[in-house]
């Protein structure tokens, strides 16, 4: 899958000490999450089993962003992490950078985040944040086109504030 292909490229390039945190759960009738058999895929490559963290629960971007922060929150307290790369498919891009970039605001070792926290205005990303795509090469330009409709009609639900989950995650950290 590119976006393995992404991430891993990105670990080879990377001048220091590097984790890698695969996202996805187990769907009903699969053996592995998705996680598990990125991190397969990634150890199989050349990643070192203790440079990866998974994470195995979230079924949606906002759960993954949210999942993932306190992952990289105890990365940084471990390992004073100062750089984070996002890799995601082309067309998901937008609705993760505006997920993350809410998430991420003011993220640090020592403090917890709160609703007040949200510094960062619309369209900013904290700094510590890269976001790297993969080619949508395995999408039929049909199904290109209506991945990106779905992706539009999200981001617009996120930004009108109508989506639960993300909303409740905002307060609930």
């Amino acid at each position: 899958e590119s976006r393995v292909a992404t991430g891993k490229e990105l670990y080879d390039m990377a001048t220091k000490s590097t984790v890698v945190i695969p996202t996805g759960y187990q769907a009903p009738g699969f053996v592995e999450s998705e996680a598990h058999a990125i991190m397969r895929i990634l150890v199989e490559g050349g990643v070192r089993k203790e440079d990866v963290r998974l994470e195995e629960e979230a079924n949606s971007t906002c759960e993954n962003a949210i999942k993932c922060r306190s992952i990289v929150k105890q990365l940084m307290k471990d390992f004073n992490v100062t750089d984070i790369a996002v890799v995601t498919s082309a067309f998901h891009v937008s609705r993760s950078r505006y997920i993350f970039t809410k998430l991420f605001a003011n993220i640090s070792a020592n403090n917890d985040m709160t609703c007040n926290d949200m510094t960062c205005q619309p369209g900013e990303v904290p700094a510590m944040l890269k976001f790297h795509q993969s080619p949508d090469c395995f999408l039929n330009s049909s199904d290109l086109e209506h991945a990106l409709q779905l992706e539009k009609r999200c981001l617009a639900r996120l930004a009108e504030g109508k989506h639960r989950i993300f909303n409740d995650a905002l307060c609930d950290m």
